[in-house]
C-alpha cells in the first residue's frame, strides 16, 4: 500500500521515464551537402594573412649582428 501512495503523490517520479531525445537534424552535425566551405576558406586565408604579416614584421625589425 505504501508503494501505491507514493505513486499517487509522486506522479512525476516515474522509474520508466527516459530523457527526451533531440531531433537528429539539429545541432552541429549537419549533412555534408550543406557544409559551408566559404567560412573555412575565409578562416584559412585570414589566419594565413596573420602569419605572413607577423613574419614580415619580424623581418623588418630584426637586428643584424
Amino acid at each position: 500500500m505504501n508503494l501505491d501512495l507514493r505513486k499517487f503523490f509522486m506522479a512525476d517520479n516515474n522509474e520508466n521515464k527516459k530523457p527526451p531525445k533531440s531531433p537528429k537534424g539539429s545541432g552541429p552535425n549537419r549533412p555534408d551537402d550543406n557544409f559551408d566551405w566559404s567560412k573555412v576558406l575565409r578562416m584559412v586565408f585570414g589566419w594565413g594573412a596573420v602569419i605572413v604579416a607577423a613574419i614580415i614584421v619580424m623581418q623588418v625589425f630584426r637586428t643584424t649582428q
